[in-house]
């Protein structure tokens, strides 16, 4: 009798295992997605409750997150989806154009209390929302939904700022902004539903006009306009960018409209993509937070291997000086705590180097590899060496092993800021120009200075003799 129930126990715990197994998997996922795209798509029970909805659904693909911040690299446009005819195409997210619809989007899953709001500075924000209009929670925080009854338009704001302190809070709004919604989920977090549009009333943001009352001293966003460019190399077949900085992938990404990229790799960690015969290596979080140092170096020339990656490494970061703006590459850097590394020597040079410009520092870097970010720019005078005060990428040494192992030149170029500016501050137009138009667009002689940019002024490439 004792065996019996043991075993009656065994198999109810082994299948009790397996349905969590299928409804944790991809295909049941998947297979609630469709049923949610369906039911939303059809809109009849919503037009009901909703009549004055007007999102546009569509299905798409999301990547992840960097730095805890979600990255899309092919985002559907807007003109190029219909309701009529967009069907479940099997893609891993679902998401809605606006068009009509605002949401004020908190990305605090901790109570914010917004601390200068005339009138609503003494509760967390949530007690000012109204609690019976369409909301969702998302993985970073919570969608309240509204609809524009006013006949005018109303910006989009990313970024409330009151009394010049910045709090996570977005006013989303406009054609071509998209929201996700539930049950996508993304690197198995999920957006649920806390009042549905299928239960509830989304309410006219005229009755709500305090919240945008909110945003009075926040600039509208708007993405600026700027030439289509390509991210495919049009002069080093097989060039590998590497990028863990969110800032820089996300002006590449809106720089780069017109390129297709396609995922070849992705991990808890990183995603490789390729365009043409381009690739790109966005982390997640700088490498140290997740690798040992020769680590990195073996796993990223692995994946060098696999792919045929040959024509170069190039590495985008950002550094902050006490001097001015610009772009620099470095060919050499001086690790701190070596030893820490398993490195002989506290000195890299790169053997090859893929590109060399008018500002190419010569001199080693001093690399910090700590929370310590203070490092100096050593130059041959002591007076130039106490006023180059700088705040360089502290994982730059990792390239530069990556580029001496594998025997690939590199170029390492990072956007120089000024000491008072925030990397919230910086667009990074600079860096990206010089990634787009020196780079991927063939590196050559110029004997006419106007026609470089005015931080850049070309040089022969030197050949790799590896």
């Amino acid at each position: 009798m004792k065996l019996d129930t043991i075993y009656v126990g065994l198999i109810v715990s082994i299948i009790a295992l397996l349905i969590y197994a299928y409804v944790s998997s991809d295909q049941y996922y998947k297979i609630m997605l469709r049923k949610a795209f369906d039911k939303l798509k059809d809109g009849e029970e919503i037009r009901k409750l909703n009549p004055e909805m007007n999102w546009k659904l569509v299905n798409m693909d999301i990547d992840g997150y960097i730095n805890d911040k979600k990255i899309v690299m092919n985002q559907p446009r807007h003109d190029l989806n219909n309701n009529d005819n967009n069907e479940f195409a099997n893609k891993n997210a679902m998401a809605a154009f606006l068009n009509n619809v605002m949401v004020f989007d908190i990305d605090s899953n901790e109570p914010l209390t917004l601390s200068g709001a005339t009138g609503m500075d003494d509760k967390p924000i949530q007690h000012y929302l109204p609690k019976t209009t369409v909301s969702a929670k998302t993985p970073h925080g919570y969608h309240y939904y509204f609809y524009n009854d006013t006949g005018t338009h109303i910006p989009c704001y990313v970024g409330l700022r009151i009394n010049n302190k910045k709090f996570p809070v977005d006013f989303l709004t406009g054609q071509k902004q998209l929201i996700f919604l539930p049950p996508t989920r993304i690197e198995s977090e999920r957006y649920e539903w806390i009042n549905s549009p299928f239960t509830h009333r989304i309410e006219p943001i005229s009755k709500h006009m305090h919240i945008l009352d909110l945003f009075a001293h926040t600039k509208e966003f708007a993405i600026s306009p700027a030439p289509i460019n390509a991210c495919i190399s049009k002069s080093i077949p097989n060039l590998l960018c590497i990028v863990w900085d969110f800032q820089i992938i996300y002006q590449l990404k809106y720089k780069c409209t017109s390129t297709t990229f396609e995922k070849l790799h992705s991990n808890k960690h990183e995603f490789l993509y390729r365009t043409n015969s381009t690739y790109y290596l966005f982390l997640k979080h700088a490498p140290l937070k997740n690798y040992k140092t020769h680590q990195f170096v073996q796993h990223v020339a692995e994946l060098i291997q696999k792919h045929g990656i040959t024509g170069g490494i190039v590495h985008l970061g950002c550094g902050s000086s006490n001097k001015g703006n610009g772009v620099m590459q470095f060919n050499s850097c001086r690790v701190h705590n070596c030893k820490r590394h398993d490195l002989s020597t506290d000195v890299l040079r790169a053997n090859h180097n893929l590109v060399q410009t008018s500002v190419l520092v010569n001199y080693p870097v001093s690399i910090i590899s700590s929370d310590i970010l203070h490092e100096t720019i050593l130059k041959e005078d002591d007076e130039t060496r106490n006023n180059a005060n700088a705040v360089i990428n502290e994982d730059l040494f990792l390239i530069i092993m990556l580029s001496n192992q594998t025997r690939i030149p590199c170029a390492c170029l990072l956007q120089v800021i000024a000491s008072d500016k925030t990397k919230d501050d910086v667009k990074y137009d600079d860096l990206i120009k010089y990634f787009m138009h020196n780079v991927l667009n063939a590196t050559h002689h110029s004997s006419n200075p106007s026609q470089a940019l005015s931080f850049f002024s070309e040089v022969p490439m030197i050949p790799n003799h590896a």
